[in-house]
């Protein structure tokens, strides 16, 4: 899910346009709240932002140089990527024993790929980071 802001006259030519929003329904209020929240959020504390993105960087560099798979996107949201579920699931687990949440993406339908989520925040200390790293490491070395 997600929202576009916008004029009021880009949203309404999406509206009107948009083969993908004739099937949508409006988020729910708790929804709009929060997204409005998070851009205030943002405009009062642009470096938020920016640590976020840096601890992704941070992260995704240590997943490629693990050996393990990710992407090149710069979005805090870090896929590791499997081509046997079980492996997914077994990181997932072993992450989770050691304190770290990073679901499986259990998609409904069979995939080439599965993925682990990792997301990275501004909240996110140099040493949760450094930990990750090691966990991920530590579960790399004995597979």
């Amino acid at each position: 899910g997600g929202f576009i802001s916008g004029s009021k006259v880009l949203i309404q030519s999406i509206r009107e346009k948009s083969p993908v929003y004739g099937a949508s329904t409006a988020l729910p209020p708790p929804l709009v709240s929060a997204g409005i929240a998070a851009l205030k959020l943002i405009g009062e504390q642009p470096g938020l932002r920016n640590k976020a993105l840096l601890n992704a960087s941070r992260i995704r560099d240590g997943i490629n140089l693990s050996g393990l798979q990710t992407t090149n996107s710069f979005a805090p949201i870090i896929p590791v990527l499997f081509h046997n579920q079980d492996d997914a699931i077994d990181l997932s687990n072993f992450l989770k024993e050691h304190h770290i949440l990073a679901p499986l993406v259990n998609y409904p339908v069979k995939t080439v790929q599965s993925v682990v989520r990792i997301t990275a925040s501004a909240a996110h200390t140099k040493e949760q980071v450094d930990e990750l790293l090691s966990v991920l490491g530590k579960w790399k070395r004995f597979n």
